[in-house]
């Protein structure tokens, strides 16, 4: 079971280049494309996500210096073929 939390901040690898930034999502979780497209499978990609702009995007009224990363978890959409991806050496920071 996953542990108790308030808010849920997607951040998805879409399927076009195009696809970047806040996007609706249809379960009302803010949901925030960081890259995508074809070209970009296949290689390894270094990113670097400000994970407090981005709450700050998606919770304006909220104080970001309050928020607790409870946990991250990673996850392939069922909808879509079978993909592989792999992470590593992800570091959080304040």
């Amino acid at each position: 079971p996953l542990p108790a939390y308030d808010r849920v901040l997607a951040l998805a690898w879409g399927g076009s280049a195009l696809e970047r930034g806040f996007t609706d999502s249809k379960d009302r979780t803010p949901r925030y494309f960081v890259r995508g497209g074809a070209d970009n499978a296949g290689k390894w990609w270094t990113e670097t996500v400000d994970l407090s702009e981005l709450y700050r995007r998606a919770w304006p009224k909220d104080d970001p210096a309050r928020a607790h990363i409870v946990f991250i978890g990673f996850a392939v959409s069922p909808d879509v073929p079978a993909r592989t991806a792999k992470f590593a050496d992800i570091v959080l920071s304040r």
